[in-house]
């Protein structure tokens, strides 16, 4: 059981009514000894496998989540549609198609959006990132130059940071016009 009072010690002053979900689930013995109580939780896409351990007994379980659903749902309604004004929304929707490989085309349409409302230079970098994994190396050096030109009109960026930057862009050119060379 996972109960909501966390100041509960022990077995006294336990409020079944607070218990926030109890599920059953069956130890079994561990090669690994734990000295003390350890919580292991391993994230895997939208969900989790927990492991609760102690001396040689394990105990684990599942915790699935519906955050892919709701991102996608959220995604649909307020982005594709453009009832959003936030930019930062836009790109950390394009990232999450991006980390995931998936819709990579839905990813650069966000991406747009979000750099349509700000000209962040981290959503440069983004849609470089990922039209390097569309393995468009012509489109990927094109904005890496866009980029350039945004960091040099940048009021907030040192000059150290702006050379910085551009620096790695310009890296990054090189090796996109190697791999169009292949």
């Amino acid at each position: 059981m996972i109960n909501s009072d966390t100041l509960l010690y022990g077995i006294s002053n336990y409020n079944a009514q607070k218990n926030v979900i109890v599920f059953e689930t069956h130890p079994h013995f561990s090669n690994r000894f734990y000295e003390s109580l350890t919580f292991d939780i391993d994230v895997v896409p939208n969900n989790a496998n927990v492991y609760i351990s102690w001396e040689n007994t394990q105990v684990s379980f599942k915790v699935d989540t519906q955050i892919d659903k709701d991102s996608k749902e959220f995604i649909e309604r307020n982005l594709l549609t453009d009832k959003s004004s936030n930019s930062e929304e836009y790109a950390t929707a394009a990232e999450y198609y991006y980390y995931l490989n998936k819709d990579l085309d839905k990813a650069l349409l966000l991406i747009d959006k979000a750099l349509a409302k700000s000209n962040e230079a981290w959503y440069y970098r983004q849609k470089i990132d990922i039209l390097e994994k569309q393995k468009k190396y012509q489109q990927a050096i094109d904005v890496s130059n866009l980029a350039i030109e945004a960091n040099q009109k940048r009021t907030d960026w040192t000059e150290k940071i702006k050379l910085q930057s551009n620096d790695t862009l310009k890296k990054r050119i090189e090796s996109f016009k190697k791999q169009l060379l292949k």
